[in-house]
């Protein structure tokens, strides 16, 4: 079978060895056990915290890890090799401030204030630069393969929330 590795690893394995690969791209992941400095740990500690944040307005897509997982193994499965794959999911493009004021929300029903939202601490910033990490070669999953995510996004993200609130 075609191994799922990623690009530029893709590229060398197959020069080398002759052999087939598929290349993956991944959205940023959110869900359990993520390292306190990733995203979703850092902007819910923060926040109970009471400490003010800024976020972007760049879009990114995002998706539950074991949607990830799902996809990549769906991919190894059916992927065509010498293909580039993104992983889409429905719902999973937002800004770092639609994530952060989502997560606010959450907080606010879950640990709510004495007085006022968690929004209170949460800044927009204009993005310095807008790039699309985006190639126009890679294939999304969903139209090409029928691939979609299991977990609905906001119920997801509502879970990865409560998962890191003590």
């Amino acid at each position: 079978g075609a191994a799922v590795v990623g690009q530029c690893l893709a590229r060398q394995w197959s020069q080398y060895h002759g052999l087939p690969t598929i290349n993956v791209s991944v959205p940023n992941s959110f869900g359990p056990d993520q390292n306190r400095d990733q995203f979703f740990p850092r902007t819910i500690e923060s926040l109970l915290q009471h400490k003010p944040l800024r976020f972007s307005q760049c879009r990114r897509d995002w998706a539950f890890v074991e949607d990830i997982v799902d996809a990549i193994a769906y991919i190894s499965e059916y992927g065509q090799p010498g293909e580039h794959y993104r992983v889409d999911c429905d719902k999973g493009e937002q800004t770092d401030i639609a994530i952060a004021e989502f997560i606010c929300d959450q907080l606010d029903q879950l640990t709510p204030r004495a007085t006022g939202s968690y929004r209170d601490y949460v800044q927009a910033v204009l993005p310095t630069s807008i790039s699309d990490n985006r190639q126009p070669e890679m294939r999304e999953l969903g139209p090409s393969l029928g691939w979609q995510a299991s977990n609905d996004f906001h119920c997801s993200l509502a879970a990865t929330v409560r998962q890191y609130v003590p």
